[in-house]
Formats: structure tokens, sequence, C-alpha cells
């Protein structure tokens, strides 16, 4: 019996090998397999090609800034879909966050409130002003705290341009008591 389990093994490693030398690619079949071409003969060493190195322009320091050169960070365009996208889902992520402080749980987790705000922007710092509060069944200690949590939020936004909403196109945050648990500790500043 241990003969023929060992002949099978033996067997099993032949068929193994034939395959995996019949499935490896052309070249790696003859890889080191070295066959003189009597056509071409040596001319003399072959020089491999050289590349130049293209110069990068460093920023010069100012003397008046100690040596230190600061990154400038580009802004986003205003009219850019990465600037709308920012608007719509990061800033009021952001501020459901700020919301999401107040609320302890209990009560009816499919409450909703909407607030109505102008989101200002400037020199890097962001925040809303001009708070207007639609409640839909939240009770109202909570949507008075959310709403007081969002008009005093503030942050930095180095990459977005100075902006300010229009009077007459304010942003609206939806909140659903449901969701806030997992905006409540996303965010560095909210976390102190």
């Amino acid at each position: 019996m241990a003969k023929w389990i060992a002949t099978a093994v033996a067997v099993g490693l032949v068929l193994i090998l034939v395959l995996w030398k019949l499935t490896a690619p052309p070249g790696e079949k003859h890889r080191n397999a070295v066959v003189p071409d009597a056509a071409v003969e040596p001319t003399g060493p072959t020089t491999m090609p050289t590349f130049k190195k293209r110069a990068v322009k460093k920023p010069q320091a100012k003397p008046s800034d100690g040596g230190i050169v600061l990154e400038k960070v580009e802004k986003l365009d205003p009219k850019s879909e990465e600037f709308n996208r920012r608007i719509d889902i990061g800033i009021t992520d952001r501020l459901r966050a700020h919301a999401a402080l107040c609320y302890k749980g209990g009560g009816n987790p499919d409450a909703k409130l909407k607030i109505f705000y102008r989101l200002r922007i400037e020199n890097g710092k962001s925040w809303v002003t001009d708070v207007k509060l639609e409640n839909h069944g939240i009770p109202d200690a909570i949507a008075r705290c959310m709403v007081d949590n969002v008009e005093r939020a503030t942050w930095s936004s180095d990459d977005m341009p100075d902006f300010t909403t229009p009077e007459n196109d304010r942003e609206m945050l939806f909140v659903r008591l449901r969701a806030l648990k997992k905006y409540k500790w996303r965010y560095k500043e909210l976390r102190q």
C-alpha cells in the first residue's frame, strides 16, 4: 500500500512539473539559454541612453520670513465640482457632527430637523451665519442645542476660496436623530 501512495505522489509531482513548464510564458522557457547568432558580430561596446534631469526651481525664501519657505495651498475653484462637493457633503457632515453633540439618545429616532444657514469662508476660516430652524419632531431643548452648536461651529478651510452663500440660496442641513451616531466624534475639534 505504501508503494502505491509513494508512486501516486511521484506521478502527481511529475504532472505538476510538466504542466508548469507547458503553461510558463514563452520568454520564461529559455531565459538562461545562450544562443549565439552567427549573422551578428559585435561592433563595440554599447552605451546606455542618458536622460537629462529636469531642473527643479525651488522657491526663494524672503529675508523677512527667516529662511522658512511656507508651502502655498492652492485654492479650489468656486465653480468646480470639487468645491460644490465639499460644501454639499464635507461641510454638512461637519455641521451634523456639531449637532450630534446634543443628542444623548432616546426619543423618536426618526425625528428630523432642517437647519437653513449661510456659509461664510474668509481667509481660510469657515463659519455659519443666519441660521433658521424647521423642526419636525425633535424635542425643543435638543433642537435649540443643535442650532446653537451649528451657529458656534468654526473650522479651518485653507484650500477653500473666500465665499458667502447668497441670501436667496441658503444651504440646508438635514438632521435625523437615527443617523447622528456616526458623526459624533468624527472631527478633531469636537473630541476635546
